[in-house]
């Protein structure tokens, strides 16, 4: 729940969550409410309390928890937590990276639900400016919910130096508003 680097604190009472938003079947977003961003009413998922469902009483998912530690060792501690919001599933998986100031987020989602979005939410707390990669180097973004189109990773900027807060593999939208990416 908390992430400080070199004294300064970038996490605001969290750590990735998935959140569920209505949406609607337009995969263009030409909805009126989708001009101002995408989804409303965010929702955030909750921890299951059995991760295979209360009816399975044998299997390989028998015994687990909703969250267990997988693997603590010199280099690293790999955190595994199971999270459901209606009829949909997700699972995380959060790599802490004991030598270098990094943190890994998987995320494998069982999407059983029809005219949703789901979003990772990540508290920030707001020291600068939300920036992007973007063909020509870095752009500051939109930081009123409006969804923001970056490359490779975003960012706070500040007077310290920045912090990438998301580094991903090719998903390119993001948005940001009250302090939550």
């Amino acid at each position: 729940r908390s992430y400080r680097l070199n004294g300064t604190e970038y996490l605001k009472g969290g750590a990735f969550r998935p959140t569920f938003y209505e949406d609607n079947p337009d995969p263009w977003g030409m909805g009126w409410f989708q001009l101002s961003g995408m989804g409303r009413n965010g929702a955030p998922f909750a921890l299951m309390d059995v991760p295979a469902g209360e009816c399975i009483k044998e299997g390989p998912f028998v015994g687990m928890k909703p969250i267990q530690v997988m693997e603590d060792g010199a280099l690293c501690t790999v955190v595994e937590c199971f999270f459901r919001r209606e009829n949909t599933f997700v699972r995380m998986e959060y790599t802490l990276y004991k030598m270098r100031s990094a943190v890994d987020v998987r995320a494998d989602v069982f999407m059983g639900d029809a005219d949703r979005m789901l979003k990772l939410a990540l508290p920030l707390t707001d020291c600068g400016d939300v920036i992007g990669q973007t063909a020509f180097g870095t752009e500051v973004l939109y930081r009123d919910g409006r969804e923001n189109v970056a490359q490779r990773f975003v960012g706070l900027r500040g007077d310290d130096g920045c912090v990438t807060a998301l580094f991903n593999r090719g998903t390119y939208g993001s948005s940001y508003e009250g302090g939550v990416l």
